[in-house]
């Protein structure tokens, strides 16, 4: 990889080398930032015989015989069926077999083909190549290899031609590999005049990995959003990766904003659409993937290590100390345990830990600051420090289930010879019964098993992961899973189990293939419902596997222990117990609700219910929607465990004002549809924030989930909260139809805007949309001849489905995300003043008064009479051609239309219609029953 040293830094940051590691420098002021220095990359990279800068030969043209067999060979593709490979071979090779040349014959064929420019799949430049490689793998060996000359015109031919296949195809085929090294200054030169996609395509084709710093093309195109360009060279360039998260994690400073910019100002001829992932979130996104991809050392990301590490800490200690906090049984030995593996010999944690703890509890800050000799407390008298071992639970008088079986049936196997009895005892025939459980460790950059639990109804063993991998052979691995995982007679039970195996399979190559082999595994997380619902169990709040163990066995489990350092050793015994015991419970609730089943007369249910949640479901990958649903049977199945319907009244939509928590935000864009008065939180909000929006001006219902619907119902008055229960989009529409008693028709469609929740629209018809059109178009002309940039082609043909494409990303998306379009991002543009402004008077339709009124749109700045600019450019020409009348929403200027999804939204809404009485009524039939 080259050594130079090229500026790719901002303001006052350093310099940024090849290899990507940050050299302090002088400050350096934001105006005197250059564009990226091309002649120094090609300096960098030059070899002593490189390709030269034009395509080297004369005119290509073909003979009369080889015209012959061209035309020949593209009446066979015209006819487009399974034989044409080897139609085109028969012809083609025993023409290529008379040539003196064949390499120089089929590349002037090949370029000269009608479909060259074009880069069609499987068309006729593609079958030349692809039968002249087959022709090359008889005949290589006596032929002599092409001169260097035309490998030079082969590469300039074919990376201007638009098929990243066919340029593949070709430097295989011309075996450019042989001289690959030749082509590195020729890669940069297309960097350089803007060919950052094809730059990287070549690159990758001739297997330059490792060859290029980041700066050449990899930046590049993550500012013009195409990472799966770019990941192409990086996934097998290690370097390049070290090189890449080292400068993401520079650009994740706190400067971000200026070093992002800085970055863009090196490359003007780019139009950065992807700038906006280079923001704090994204950017810990990727060097998070891209860390876990690759194992990186954290070293290769210090800000983001040190970031995510204070993050954490900050967690943890609202987790223990705050009011709200989620974890009131956590055990303050195993809070100052983690404490102390986070902050380690770090003197910066440890100050960070102190100064954090200042904020929610001072005494722990002084036993912390006594404990490292920080000084925060030197007027202050040391305090005998306390015994963390005698340190009192902070646990309420609530009777928990113990294990049943005593302590010195619990085995910790941590050496090869109690792992061979372990294996020993599983493999008797008579175990036919195993529960499961897991313990690990987690942060940002890893997450490792410490201890798998394993029990059968006699015994326990703890295998201590922590220190087996380092006395094991192979073939014990391959024992593990062979003579458990893989016995189809060995039923193994756990809750969250395929979580576990999953872990314990990422942990040790060994095990690799675990989750493939593994045979008779019951995961009881997914049946809770559906056990309690067929055993007709009593409801409870608690969640987890202590939660069904309430149920079926009638006490909750002790959680105190679940939050430990599982690294730690020794283990107290109290951790221990707990972990034995979540692996027994296991199998103890598998046999009761067996034999509950038994004495309902419903053993036949509960065993087919067990088979089929055993059968491994392949999902589709190629559908993102394909995830685990709550169908419309199991919800009305489940029917007790919704709550009676708030109002019994019914009303429409307009009356309702609700605000939806930030994971519902697909449920509040859906709402809107149908015409609610809907907010949602953005991501990051703190879930208490719908306290306050429910409780301002206009007062508004909450709509949230779980844990955090439970917190938020706590701060309002009785039934203001509504804890959605479906995973469905659909269902939870009906959820709130139900609770709310909403009743819609199609006349409420659109009635507000899914975008912005705005309630009046612009009624505008064609020809004032195409002079808008027109408008922006001769705006943006000037602009692009300004600054010399061209819009794409791939661009342009994507415009045409760009409004589908967003009202199918907000009505048909369960994502829990809002829009990139943010309304509080929303700022009107700054009104122009004119000489004379073109003013048209239009009808703007309120949902807020049901009156129409008369209102105004502005044809040369593109704003209504309230400042909002209507966003004509989100419209495709072909769709204003079409349609004869547009609305725009009179508060972000969103352009609605009555196309296919109009449709859409109607049937959507007939359906709401039509199940929400009858899931009221079957409410209301098993309420009565109950």
């Amino acid at each position: 990889m080259a050594n130079s040293q090229v500026v790719a830094g901002g303001r006052g940051r350093g310099k940024i080398r090849w290899s990507g590691k940050v050299v302090e420098e002088d400050v350096i002021d934001s105006d005197q930032v250059k564009v990226f220095n091309w002649e120094e990359a090609k300096k960098a990279v030059s070899e002593i015989s490189s390709c030269p800068v034009y395509e080297p030969g004369g005119q290509i043209a073909m003979t009369e015989v080889e015209r012959e067999v061209y035309c020949k060979v593209a009446d066979i593709v015209k006819g487009n069926n399974l034989q044409v490979p080897q139609a085109i071979s028969v012809v083609l090779h025993r023409f290529l077999d008379t040539c003196q040349d064949p390499y120089l014959t089929v590349f002037s064929m090949a370029v000269l083909s009608s479909d060259f420019k074009e880069g069609k799949a499987k068309g006729l430049t593609w079958n030349l190549l692809n039968s002249f490689q087959s022709f090359l793998a008889s005949r290589q060996a006596s032929l002599a290899p092409p001169d260097l000359v035309l490998k030079d015109r082969v590469f300039f031919r074919f990376s201007r031609q638009p098929s990243v296949s066919i340029l593949k195809l070709a430097i295989k085929v011309f075996r450019l590999t042989d001289n690959k090294l030749r082509y590195k200054e020729a890669v940069v030169r297309m960097c350089e005049d803007g060919n950052f996609k094809t730059g990287c395509d070549v690159a990758v084709g001739l297997q330059l990995f490792d060859q290029f710093s980041v700066h050449i093309f990899c930046l590049p195109l993550l500012l013009m959003d195409k990472p799966s360009t770019m990941d192409s060279y990086l996934d097998k360039s290690t370097e390049s990766v070290a090189e890449m998260v080292s400068f993401l994690d520079y650009l994740s400073a706190e400067e971000n904003a200026q070093r992002v910019s800085d970055l863009i100002s090196k490359y003007p001829m780019i139009k950065p659409v992807g700038a906006s992932k280079l923001s704090y979130k994204p950017l810990d996104r990727m060097i998070k993937k891209m860390s876990e991809k690759w194992s990186l050392d954290t070293g290769l990301y210090p800000a983001t290590s040190i970031r995510w590490a204070r993050g954490d800490l900050y967690y943890w200690v609202k987790q223990m100390f705050s009011l709200d906090s989620e974890q009131g049984s956590l055990q303050l030995i195993n809070w100052r345990e983690l404490m102390e593996r986070k902050v380690k010999d770090s003197k910066d944690m440890q100050d960070l830990l102190v100064n954090t703890l200042l904020g929610f509890d001072v005494e722990e800050a002084r036993f912390w600051s006594n404990k490292y000799e920080l000084g925060y407390f030197k007027n202050q008298e040391a305090e005998e420090e306390p015994d963390w071992e005698k340190d009192i639970v902070r646990e309420e008088s609530v009777e928990y289930y113990q294990l049943s079986m005593s302590t010195d049936r619990i085995m910790f196997v941590d050496t090869r010879e109690q792992f061979m009895r372990f294996i020993d005892v599983i493999s008797d025939p008579s175990v036919t019964l195993v529960g499961l459980d897991a313990e690990f460790m987690s942060s940002h950059s890893d997450q490792k098993i410490s201890l798998l639990q394993l029990s059968t109804d006699k015994e326990a063993f703890l295998l201590d992961w922590e220190v087996l991998p380092s006395c094991l052979e192979e073939e014990d691995f391959a024992a593990l899973a062979a003579k458990l995982f893989a016995r189809p007679e060995v039923l193994i039970v756990g809750y969250g189990v395929w979580g576990d195996i999953k872990l314990l399979a990422k942990s040790f190559t060994q095990l690799s293939n675990l989750v493939t082999t593994s045979k008779s595994i019951l995961d009881l997380e997914t049946l809770k419902s559906k056990v309690i619902t067929l055993l007709s169990l009593p409801h409870t709040t608690v969640r987890g596997l202590s939660g069904l163990c309430q149920s079926v066995m009638g006490l909750p489990l002790s959680k105190t222990d679940q939050i430990s350092d599982w690294s730690r050793r020794p283990l107290r015994q109290s951790q221990l117990t707990y972990a034995a015991l979540d692996a027994l419970v296991c199998l103890e609730i598998h046999q009761a609700s067996k034999a509950m089943a038994k004495e309902r007369g419903v053993s036949k249910e509960l065993d087919e219910m067990f088979i089929n949640a055993m059968k491994k479901i392949v999902k589709d990958k190629k559908d993102p929607k394909n995830r685990d649903k709550v169908t419309r049977a199991d919800l009305e199945e489940n029917i007790p465990s919704l709550v009676e319907p708030l109002l019994t009244t019914p009303s429409p939509p307009q009356a309702m004002q609700l605000v939806c928590d930030d994971m519902l935000q697909g449920l509040c864009r859906r709402l809107r549809l149908f015409g609610v008065d809907c907010l949602a939180l953005d991501n990051g909000q703190d879930h208490l924030e719908c306290v306050g929006l429910a409780t301002g001006q206009v007062p508004r219902y909450v709509l949230s989930r779980g844990a955090p619907a439970a917190r938020i119902a706590k701060r309002l008055p009785p039934g203001h909260t509504l804890d959605i229960k479906s995973n469905d989009l659909d269902m939870q529409v009906e959820e709130v139809f139900r609770y709310f008693s909403i009743v819609a028709d199609t006349g409420d469609l659109f009635s507000r805007c899914v975008l912005c929740n705005g309630g009046h629209y612009y009624l505008l018809d064609r020809g004032v949309l195409l002079q808008l059109a027109d408008r922006l178009v001769a705006k943006q002309s000037r602009y692009t001849m300004e600054i010399g940039v061209e819009e794409e082609e791939e661009e342009l043909r994507e415009k045409e489905d760009l409004e589908m494409d967003r009202f199918n990303d907000d009505f048909e998306s369960d994502s829990d995300r809002e829009p990139g379009f943010q309304v509080s991002d929303y700022n009107p543009r700054m009104k122009v003043e004119e000489q004379e402004k073109r003013w048209v008077t239009v009808q703007v339709t309120s949902y807020y008064t049901g009156v129409d009124r008369v209102g105004k749109v502005n044809l040369f700045t593109g704003e209504t009479e309230e400042g909002v600019v209507v966003q004509v450019e989100c419209v495709a020409r072909t769709t204003m051609e079409k349609y004869s009348q547009f609305w725009v929403c009179g508060k972000c200027g969103r352009v609605y239309f009555e196309g296919s999804h109009w449709g859409k939204a109607t049937e959507k809404l007939k359906s709401t219609i039509s199940q929400t009485p009858n899931i009221n009524r079957d409410f209301r039939q098993k309420e009565g029953s109950i």
